[in-house]
């Protein structure tokens, strides 16, 4: 696998990673995090 698309394949991951580890810590429900993904709040 080419270094470039496994860094960028890496960096998707951790991404959606921390986002769902965010609104854990948050203690906010499902709905927020499917709205923030749509770009809607």
């Amino acid at each position: 696998m080419p270094v470039l698309l496994q860094t960028t394949l890496l960096l998707i991951c951790s991404n959606v990673f921390m986002t769902f580890a965010w609104y854990a810590q948050l203690g906010t429900g499902w709905a927020t995090v499917r709205g923030s993904a749509a770009g809607t709040t």
